[in-house]
């Protein structure tokens, strides 16, 4: 699964990317570094609007109606997320990127926490989905990380992972022209080979917590 991530660069490394890969200028309420990007908080998501691409702070925060009632969801199975009442018609109509440079997993007996990076600790996208509910009487709008199978890398640690895409297959993602197949086949495990990852203080277990002294490599258990 996917429940912490982050993003070091600083705002203007985040900028530079955006323009240079999506012609995105600029982004209101973009505060930077975020060493421990929490559910409820709000994530850098990135849509298409016809030809163009357009980014945003959207709630990590999805909602469904769960027997009457709005409950929280913050992942979704790519294998199944284009048959389920509650994600299929946001996977067909409103697909999103998250940019994130890392994210955390916890080991399945230690309990220890671990960063999870790319090799060349660049910038990277998740697959995601956001749809509007409402609640309070008001129009508010959630976005969620897809999941996949977790690599030789994660598996040790959890069998999920988020969907990690490069450059060209986060564009194909938003491109609405393909089909519900083609977009699944690109929702596929990163390569285990292409990351990296070391153990951090357990500090990063709190949401509260969010410094650079999260992503220093521990020796700690």
């Amino acid at each position: 699964m996917c429940g912490r991530y982050t993003i070091v660069k600083t705002k203007n490394e985040v900028l530079a990317y955006l323009n240079s890969n999506f012609n995105i200028k600029s982004i209101d309420d973009l505060s930077l570094p975020r060493y421990n990007i929490s559910p409820s908080q709000s994530h850098l998501t990135i849509i298409r609007v016809e030809d163009s691409f357009k980014a945003g702070m959207i709630n990590w925060n999805y909602k469904i109606n769960y027997q009457g009632k709005l409950k929280q969801v913050i992942n979704a199975r790519s294998e199944t997320v284009n048959k389920l009442y509650s994600f299929r018609d946001a996977f067909k109509t409103k697909r999103c990127l998250i940019l994130a440079d890392s994210f955390y997993e916890w080991d399945r007996e230690t309990k220890q926490p671990y960063r999870f990076i790319l090799e060349d600790r660049k910038l990277y996208l998740y697959a995601g989905i956001y749809d509007s509910y409402r609640e309070n009487n008001k129009k508010k709008y959630g976005a969620l990380i897809l999941t996949t199978n977790a690599n030789e890398l994660v598996n040790k640690h959890h069998q999920r992972m988020p969907v990690i895409l490069d450059l060209e297959a986060a564009k194909d993602y938003l491109n609405y022209s393909l089909s519900p197949e083609e977009i699944t086949n690109l929702l596929k495990p990163y390569p285990a080979e292409l990351m990296a990852k070391y153990p951090v203080s357990k500090e990063v277990n709190s949401p509260r917590n969010d410094n650079a002294s999260l992503i220093k490599k521990t020796t700690k258990n």
